[in-house]
């Protein structure tokens, strides 16, 4: 499954990508880890002219106290809470729930910012956020704070401006002999919640209703809720659909499987739409007043230096299998669920299926091709071979 077309920015300032998102309005959208939007990119239930990345801006990632607060910037990976020793000790609701989000590849990119922004009820941190009494800081003209029980609106929908970046959020430190947990049902590893609820205790409130708690697929209006449902179905649906047609399309390949022409270009699909959601995410953009520019792009694949010319759509998994020939890296769910595209980026084990292209430019990236040839030159390796061992 292959996006809509877009236009790619990669600001280098928090001010940069702030002006950008003044100049085109409802038409641009925000992308930190991108585990949620670039799979409704791909399944056509969202929509925009204009993304912009601010993964490479300086200074949103960090975990530290300040003020009575505990203040983690916004592009903080769930992968960086989770292994943070602050929040295991004094922040035990964060701490049983960032395990149970998605799975390690989704964490390692994944932001919380993100998570919060999104506006998706079903999402595991705004139940967390509301239970901790936390406030939101968004930079637009100006810096303004948001409590959480004032920011989400409905499905998809917060209180952040379209020229409004949240940078960072703030939780209330504990007090002395509080508490909180954090519970999730939920079918299989990956997926939304079927319940879940986080619940924060203080024994210094009196009055029950103190102990704030909210469930993430329970919040809103029935209006809310309904509407939660429909999107649900319409994901399922439309995934069906592309699958359908792929496999009709020719001996079984997936449409995403055919992949792109020569240097990485994809033509205009026409994958399912919905053009409430569209507008529920921002707008439609207009396509026809859109050309995609090429961006060339550099990345150390397996060791080697690679370049290549890139449409802004283009995802890595394809940019790997297509344009450089390098086929053990497979699309299977192309949902981000099974995680037959893993590679390592930067280190970091990742869904290449939920990475743009265009975003490794720079990086260093591992396949099972380079794994295997680190396999064969490793003396275990060696040893066992001779033996049939392996």
């Amino acid at each position: 499954m292959i996006p809509a077309a877009f236009d790619y920015h990669r600001p280098e300032t928090l001010d940069e990508a702030l002006k950008l998102l003044k100049k085109h309005g409802d038409e641009a959208k925000v992308l930190s880890g991108g585990m949620s939007l670039l799979p409704m990119l791909k399944l056509r239930l969202a929509s925009f002219a204009h993304l912009v990345d601010i993964n490479r801006i300086p200074g949103l990632d960090y975990i530290k106290e300040k003020g009575g607060n505990l203040c983690i910037g916004a592009m903080t990976r769930q992968a960086a809470l989770e292994r943070s020793d602050l929040i295991r000790t004094k922040y035990p609701i964060l701490a049983d729930a960032i395990p149970l989000i998605a799975d390690p590849l989704v964490r390692n990119r994944g932001t919380i910012g993100g998570n919060v922004a999104n506006g998706d009820p079903g999402n595991d941190q705004p139940a967390i956020m509301l239970a901790l009494g936390a406030t939101f800081v968004a930079q637009g003209g100006k810096e303004r704070t948001i409590p959480a029980n004032q920011f989400y609106k409905g499905l998809y929908s917060t209180a952040l401006a379209p020229n409004e970046i949240l940078t960072e959020i703030r939780i209330p430190a504990p007090p002395p002999r509080s508490g909180g947990a954090y519970a999730k049902l939920k079918r299989k590893t990956g997926d939304f919640a079927v319940a879940a609820a986080a619940v924060a205790a203080d024994p210094r409130k009196e009055r029950r209703d103190r102990a704030r708690r909210h469930r993430p697929h329970e919040c809103g209006t029935d209006a809310h809720r309904g509407g939660r449902r429909r999107e649900i179905s319409r994901r399922e649906d439309a995934g069906r659909e592309n699958h359908r047609r792929g496999r009709a399309a020719g001996g079984g390949e997936e449409l995403a499987e055919r992949g792109p022409p020569r240097h990485g270009r994809i033509q205009e699909g026409n994958g399912p739409r919905s053009d409430d959601t569209r507008a529920a995410q921002g707008g439609a953009a207009r396509r026809g007043e859109l050309t995609m520019a090429m961006h060339k792009i550099s990345v150390t694949i397996n060791g080697a230096v690679r370049e290549a010319e890139v449409e802004s759509r283009l995802l890595l998994v394809h940019l790997i299998r297509e344009v450089f020939r390098m086929t053990g890296t497979h699309v299977g769910c192309d949902t981000s669920h099974c995680g037959a595209c893993t590679v390592h980026l930067d280190g970091e084990p990742v869904k290449s299926c939920t990475v743009l292209a265009v975003q490794a430019d720079g990086a260093k990236i591992t396949t099972v091709e380079g794994l295997a040839q680190m396999a064969a030159s490793s003396s275990v390796q060696a040893g066992l071979s001779p033996r049939s061992t392996v």
